[in-house]
C-alpha cells in the first residue's frame, strides 16, 4: 500500500524474497515437530531454515537442465537388483501415496550406494524427489560425487561446512526445481523439496542425527513425521541398524529389507589379543602386542601397508605433577586437558580451551610434571621412532580441520605413497584396503568404559564396519584386536560378524534393565553458573516431577545429579532422567511440572525427548 492512516510508519525498501522459503507443509511440520519434542516453534523454524541465511536474499539463479538430460544419464545404472523386495515394495508405496518405514539392513557399503543409486533413479522416473540424509560431511561429499556425476546440476547439497554462497545456490536450486535429489546432513530434512517422493536415511544408527543443542530433534524422527504427512516411504538403511530400529522391525512397526549374504570364514583373518596377558605393552615402544608388531613388520616386509586405529586423538591424555599429585584440568569444564605435540598446547576436547603446556607445576612449583596416557599423535610419533624411513601419516579430527587435508592424506595412502596409516574412526571413510596387509586396532574397547547405555552398540558398530568392509576389498587382510575384554559379546560377536548374536543379548540386557527400546528415555538439564543454585533448584524441579507422577506405575523419575561433564564452558549441570512406556504420558507430566516450577534467574532449563546421549 502507499498510504495509511499509522503515522511514521517506515518505507518498504526491498522484499527479500519473491516467495517463502518455508511453504505450509513446513510450516506444518516444524508446528508438528516442536509438540513431540515440547519446545518452541520458533526454535524449530530457526533450525530448519539454512545456517548463515536467515539474513540473505536467496536470488535464483541457476542453470536449465533438460528433463532428457536425467533419462541420459540413468541409464548408467546397474539394472540386477531391480526385483528385489527393496525396489518393488518401496516403488509401489511412492505410486499409491501410501507411508511405510522400511529398514533397510544391507550387507556392505558397497550395496548400500548401489541401493541408493537405483532408488533413486527409479524414483526421478515417477517425477518425484528425493532426500538423502548422512550423518557426516565426509559421507555427504562421497555420495555427491557419484550423483553429482549422473546428474550433473540436479543434485543440491546442504550441511553447515558449506560457504555462505554456496548454501544459497543450493538452496536457489531447490527453490526453482531444478534439484532432483537433495542430498545432506540432520538439517536437510527441512529442505523445502516440491513433490518429495522418498527420505533415505543412511547410517541411521548414528548419534549424529540428533542435533546436540536446543531444540534437540532428531532428523530421524522429523523425517518420519515428514513421510507420514506427505504420505510417502522413508527408508532407514545401515549395515549394522541400532538396537531400537531392529527391534521395531522384529515387532512389524517398520518392514524390514535384510540381503541374504554368505558368512565369510574369517577365523584366520581376525585376532583378538588379550592385553591383560602382555604387561609390559605400556613399558614397550608402541602399544602393540606382541602379534601386532610382527604383523606391521611382515607386512611392510612384503610392500604392503599397515593401518593403526586408536579413537583417541592428541599424544599426552594425562597430565600430572609427580610431587603433590596436581592434574592439569580445564579451568571451565574441570576435565582432563590433553597434550597436542602438533600445536604444542594443551587442550580441552569439550570446550576447545586451550593454554601453553606446563613445564613447572602450578602447585608445588616443582618441575616433576609427568605426561601420560596416549593418542593418535604418540602412537604416530612411537611409530616414527620404530620404523625410521617408512612413510608415515595419520588422520582424525585435528588433521581433517584444514580444508582439503583429508582427501589428500587418502589420495597419497590410495596410491600406495604412505606404508603405516595412523587415525580415528574419520579414517575409515572412502578408503581403499586392497593393498594393506594389517589393520591393527589399538584399544577396542575404549568407548566401553564411557557411562552410556548405548556403549556396547557403539563398540560393536565400529568393529563391525572396519572388518565387514577391510575384508570385503581384501580377504588375505589380517585384523588384530588389542583389548582388556576379549570375552565381552560385543567384541567376539563384531569379530565374528554376528549382527543377531549380539542384538539378541543386547536387547535381553536393555529388557531387565528398562531401557530403550522397552523404555523411552527423556531427561531435563538445569545448568548456571551459581553451583549451589543449580543443584537446589534441580532437586526442587524433581520432587515437583514425582509430587506430580503419583499413580503413574509405568513412569519412572530418577532423581537429580550431576551430568558425565558436570560442568562445561564454565556452567554447572544437573539432570532428572524420566523414563517410561507411554512417551505422551511422560510429555503430559513434564510440561505440567514445568509449568508449575519457577525457573530462577542465572538457571537455564532445557528438555530433551528420546535422548540419544548423557553427557
Amino acid at each position: 500500500s502507499q498510504e495509511s492512516k499509522i503515522k511514521k510508519l517506515r518505507n518498504i525498501e526491498e522484499i527479500i524474497d519473491n516467495e517463502p522459503i518455508l511453504d505450509d507443509h513446513l510450516l506444518k511440520l516444524t508446528e508438528e515437530v516442536s509438540k513431540y519434542y515440547l519446545c518452541s516453534w520458533g526454535e524449530v523454524l530457526d533450525a530448519a531454515f539454512p545456517s548463515g541465511l536467515k539474513k540473505n536474499k536467496i536470488i535464483l539463479k541457476t542453470d536449465k537442465v533438460l528433463e532428457k538430460d536425467i533419462k541420459k544419464q540413468t541409464e548408467f545404472y546397474p539394472k540386477e537388483l531391480e526385483a528385489e523386495l527393496i525396489y518393488k515394495e518401496i516403488l509401489k508405496s511412492v505410486k499409491e501415496n501410501t507411508h511405510r518405514v522400511f529398514l533397510y539392513h544391507a550387507k556392505n557399503e558397497q550395496s548400500k550406494t548401489k541401493t541408493y543409486l537405483n532408488l533413486i533413479q527409479q524414483i526421478l522416473k515417477t517425477n518425484k524427489k528425493v532426500i538423502l540424509l548422512t550423518p557426516e560431511v565426509l559421507s555427504v561429499d562421497i555420495l555427491a560425487k557419484d550423483l553429482e556425476r549422473l546428474y550433473p546440476n540436479r543434485i543440491a547439497i546442504f550441511h553447515s561446512r558449506l560457504k555462505i554462497k554456496e548454501k544459497r545456490h543450493n538452496l536457489g536450486k531447490v527453490l526453482e526445481n531444478q534439484a532432483k535429489v537433495v542430498i545432506g546432513t540432520r538439517s536437510a530434512v527441512f529442505a523445502p523439496v516440491k513433490n518429495l517422493g522418498l527420505i533415505i536415511v543412511d547410517e541411521e544408527e548414528s548419534a549424529f542425527y540428533k542435533k546436540p543443542d536446543t531444540p534437540k530433534i532428531n532428523s530421524i524422527k522429523v523425517a518420519e513425521i515428514r513421510c507420514e504427512m506427505l504420505k510417502c516411504p522413508l527408508v532407514l538403511s545401515s549395515t549394522t541398524p541400532s538396537v531400537e530400529s531392529y527391534y521395531k522391525a522384529k515387532k512389524k512397526n517398520y518392514t524390514l529389507i535384510q540381503q541374504r549374504v554368505k558368512k565369510p570364514k574369517i577365523a584366520k583373518t581376525v585376532k583378538i589379543i588379550d592385553l591383560r596377558k602382555e604387561k609390559d605393552i605400556y613399558r614397550r615402544k608402541g602399544f602393540l602386542s606382541y602379534l601386532l608388531r610382527d604383523q606391521i613388520d611382515e607386512s611392510l616386509k612384503r610392500n604392503q601397508k599397515a593401518v593403526l586405529f586408536l579413537n583417541r586423538r592428541g599424544f599426552a591424555t594425562f597430565i600430572r605433577c609427580k610431587k603433590c599429585g596436581y592434574i592439569a584440568r580445564c579451568p571451565r569444564c574441570r576435565k582432563n586437558l590433553t597434550y597436542h605435540y602438533d600445536s604444542k598446547k594443551l587442550i580441552c576436547h569439550y570446550c576447545n580451551y586451550e593454554q601453553d603446556p606446563l613445564k613447572i607445576c602450578p602447585e608445588c612449583k616443582s618441575n616433576y610434571m609427568s605426561y601420560s596416557g596416549f593418542g593418535t599423535e604418540k602412537l604416530e610419533s612411537i611409530l616414527y621412532h620404530r620404523y625410521p624411513g617408512k612413510k608415515i601419516k595419520r588422520l582424525d579430527a585435528d588433521r581433517i580441520a584444514k580444508k582439503g587435508q583429508r582427501y589428500k592424506i587418502l589420495s597419497e595412502f590410495n596410491k600406495d605413497k604412505i606404508d603405516i596409516f595412523v587415525g580415528t574412526q574419520v579414517l575409515f571413510k572412502d578408503i581403499n584396503f586392497t593393498d594393506t596387509g594389517v589393520i591393527g586396532i589399538i584399544s577396542a574397547d575404549s568407548a566401553m568404559h564411557i557411562a552410556d547405555f548405548r556403549a556396547q552398540e557403539k563398540t560393536f558398530d565400529m568393529l563391525y564396519n572396519i572388518i565387514n568392509q577391510s575384508i570385503l576389498e581384501n580377504k588375505d587382510i589380517k585384523i588384530v584386536i588389542q583389548t582388556y575384554l576379549p570375552d565381552h559379546f560385543a567384541i567376539k560377536n563384531a569379530s565374528e560378524l554376528n549382527y543377531l548374536a549380539f542384538y539378541k543379548k543386547e536387547i535381553g540386557q536393555r529388557r531387565s534393565l528398562d531401557l530403550p527400546p522397552y523404555y523411552h528415555f527423556n531427561y531435563i538439564a538445569l545448568r548456571g553458573k551459581n553451583k549451589k543454585r543449580v543443584i537446589d533448584k534441580a532437586k526442587e524441579l524433581s520432587q515437583i516431577i514425582k509430587k506430580m507422577k503419583k499413580g503413574k506405575r509405568y513412569i519412572k523419575v530418577i532423581e537429580a545429579y550431576p551430568l558425565n561433564v558436570s560442568k562445561l564452558r564454565d556452567y554447572y549441570r544437573q539432570k532428572i532422567i524420566i523414563k517410561g512406556k507411554d512417551l505422551n504420558s511422560i510429555k503430559r507430566l513434564v510440561d505440567k511440572s514445568l509449568k508449575r516450577f519457577k525457573k530462577p534467574s542465572g538457571v537455564i532449563v532445557t528438555l530433551d525427548i528420546d535422548a540419544v546421549e548423557y553427557f
